[in-house]
């Protein structure tokens, strides 16, 4: 089982069963030589061709086929305070911030010995697999460019609340792609969008999945 970094907005598109499809940068990028060949590790091919987008693709790929992923995302761990402002014992548990911004059910927290109003938010990439509570199943990988996305997948990553309104869509009907082009890009460090940026068109991994129970996710070992 290995681990998966979702945003708080897509984490809960995952949620309300909205995103099955995540994309991710192929790193390093395949480069082009003179003859307009594609290279990349011990693969080549030509625009079009298989190359290691078949070949390959089970060697190389970051998740596989059938495996089981949990994700990290932003959360914190509280517990209820007593009179003497001391966790009491068993009362901790793992809360989310996509299920708002004080998901707890306390007014205020003590950090420091001073009093917050809110919790203080622990980053995805921190987070211990025990806290996981979505797990989902990979259902099928691939490889294609960033902006060879249609517009049913724009539905798949969850940018159009409504299928209908995402499928059948052409490049500049609405504004899907542009919202995803946003989205994108905000998941990219400001050094890296000439390489990885929805202008560059980057390779990238294409993972559809399916939301499983936490039941079903036990059963695979680590």
């Amino acid at each position: 089982m290995k681990p998966i970094i979702f945003n708080t907005e897509m984490v809960r598109a995952i949620l309300d069963g909205r995103k099955t499809v995540t994309r991710r940068a192929v790193k390093p990028q395949p480069v082009m030589d003179l003859d307009k060949m594609w290279h990349w590790r011990d693969c080549q091919w030509m625009d079009g061709g298989l190359g290691f987008l078949a070949s390959a693709i089970e060697d190389y790929a970051p998740y596989q086929l059938g495996q089981t992923l949990y994700v990290r995302e932003t959360w914190c761990n509280y517990g209820e305070l007593d009179d003497n402002d001391q966790v009491i014992d068993g009362t901790e548990q793992y809360y989310y911030r996509a299920d708002g911004e004080n998901p707890t059910p306390f007014n205020y927290i003590i950090e420091n010995d001073k009093r917050r109003d809110y919790p203080i938010w622990h980053p995805s990439i921190h987070m211990p697999k025990k806290a996981a509570r979505i797990f989902l199943r990979v259902k099928d990988v691939r490889v294609e460019r960033l902006q060879n996305i249609s517009g049913q997948d724009l539905s798949k990553e969850g940018i159009c609340t409504r299928e209908e309104l995402c499928n059948g869509m052409a490049r500049g009907d609405f504004d899907g792609f542009a919202a995803f082009a946003q989205l994108w890009n905000r998941t990219i460090k400001k050094a890296d969008l000439k390489t990885y940026g929805w202008d560059a068109n980057p390779w990238v991994w294409v993972i559809e999945f399916e939301h499983i129970g936490k039941e079903g996710a036990e059963s695979e070992k680590d």
